[in-house]
């Protein structure tokens, strides 16, 4: 997680790399999400931890496409 944040300080976009999304905003995105399944439950401990990844997490949640997505994915236990 800090090689994250770092990353996302030094960029300074929202981005992981240069100023628009990618598969590597994605990846970061699925597994901090990943994180508050029943099983690990850590994603608000990781998020007030890191607060570039908390940052990024929220915006990645609200493009419109992920936000679209979001609302109609099927939920699941795990």
């Amino acid at each position: 997680m800090k090689l994250f944040e770092a990353k996302l300080n030094k960029t300074n976009t929202g981005f992981l790399v240069g100023n628009k999304l990618t598969w590597a905003d994605l990846f970061l995105y699925n597994n901090i999400d990943n994180l508050s399944s029943p099983i690990y439950q850590k994603k608000e401990e990781v998020l007030n931890n890191f607060p570039a990844i908390k940052k990024h997490f929220e915006s990645i949640s609200n493009l419109p496409g992920v936000a679209k997505y979001l609302a109609k994915r099927p939920v699941s236990e795990h």
